[in-house]
């Protein structure tokens, strides 16, 4: 008995003093941590914890659009297309630029000088072609609407004249004629566009066919002009002809014509100035 109570004693005696060493029982092992250089430390004891037995927060997830770590690397953030952070690709204006422009070129009342200095403008800002493109599409959209065809071809008929020459002219050029055919095709009296169809021929180099074709229009369009009340505008017409054979050398026909308009027009100042050069 005595004994007994000896073991029974040097057991608690041994309990309490693991109990005081460790701060644990005996099927529990001292649990370690890992410094995390800030915060909670890490369990090492947790199952599942990873090959060094350390259980490590989740990263936090991208917010959406972000870059990712591959776009990083190769430079690509924010770029789509080709067009970096969706900025206007260069060479093109921006929307609201745009429409401001084509909003000028579609105002209603304008006369063709007003319209000239538009065109003139625009083609110093760099947004003439942009204009006309725009033209094109809605011509497209709208194919009955002789206005958007007039403009079409007008603005194309001023991109001839602009381009260097070669394909890229001729292109213009085929622009500009069939927007005015089609003008012609739902008003065949439409004198805007009898007269910028000549124009275009007469003035857009492409061979002698082509200017024959030119100035033969306009002279028809003169005939058809004087079995007509007089409108201002048709002095153009008598202008347009007249330097044709002015440029070639043909001073005596180009008088000819200014004199025929300054009698049907002899208030018109830029008939007067040609004839007193």
């Amino acid at each position: 008995m005595k004994w007994f109570l000896i073991s029974f004693l040097g057991s608690v005696l041994f309990c309490l003093a693991w109990n005081f060493l460790f701060g644990g029982p005996l099927s529990s092992p001292p649990e370690k941590t890992l410094p995390t250089g800030g915060g909670a430390p890490l369990s090492t004891s947790h199952p599942g914890a990873g090959a060094a037995g350390a259980s490590l927060p989740r990263p936090p997830e991208p917010l959406a659009g972000a870059p990712s770590g591959e776009e990083k690397k190769k430079g690509t953030a924010g770029k789509k297309d080709g067009n970096p952070g969706g900025a206007v690709p260069a060479g093109r204006a921006s929307d609201p630029v745009l429409e401001a422009a084509l909003g000028e070129v579609l105002k209603e009342g304008l006369s063709m000088e007003e319209r000239a200095r538009l065109w003139d403008d625009l083609a110093r800002r760099g947004l003439l072609e942009e204009v006309v493109r725009a033209l094109e599409e809605k011509a497209g959209e709208r194919p009955d609407d002789v206005k958007i065809l007039l403009l079409l071809g007008e603005g194309a008929r001023r991109m001839a004249a602009l381009a260097a020459g070669g394909a890229e002219r001729e292109d213009w050029t085929q622009m500009a004629d069939q927007a005015y055919e089609r003008a012609l095709g739902r008003n065949p009296d439409n004198w805007e566009a009898l007269y910028g169809r000549a124009a275009l021929l007469a003035s857009t180099p492409g061979g002698a066919g082509r200017r024959a074709d030119g100035e033969n229009r306009l002279k028809e369009l003169i005939r058809w002009q004087e079995e007509k009340p007089p409108k201002p505008v048709y002095s153009r017409t008598y202008l347009l002809l007249g330097d044709l054979y002015a440029r070639e050398g043909n001073r005596e026909e180009a008088r000819k014509v200014w004199e025929r308009g300054l009698a049907r027009f002899p208030e018109n100042e830029d008939l007067r100035k040609r004839l007193e050069r």
